[in-house]
């Protein structure tokens, strides 16, 4: 179940926090930003991708999901050469 978790939250991640839209594409989805300067428009989006953090962090706090896995870590028993 955690395995499953934490690849949802990693995909949640690269595809709102990681994919970075260019302010043309902004405009290209949302037509009302083309009234809007490049100026306006960064901020619209940078704003976004705030809001998407906020939700992944809300989504982790709602699944217990850990930001560090254990199947991430070394094995305690293995030993380091």
């Amino acid at each position: 179940k955690s395995l499953d978790a934490f690849f949802k939250r990693s995909l949640f991640y690269f595809i709102f926090i990681r994919v970075m839209l260019s302010i043309e594409k902004c405009r290209q989805i949302d037509p009302n930003l083309k009234n809007l300067s490049d100026k306006e428009v960064f901020e619209v989006r940078k704003n976004l991708y705030g809001m998407a953090q906020l939700a992944l962090e809300d989504w982790d706090n709602k699944n217990n999901v850990s930001k560090n896995p254990e199947w991430l870590l070394p094995n305690k028993n293995e030993r380091v050469k």
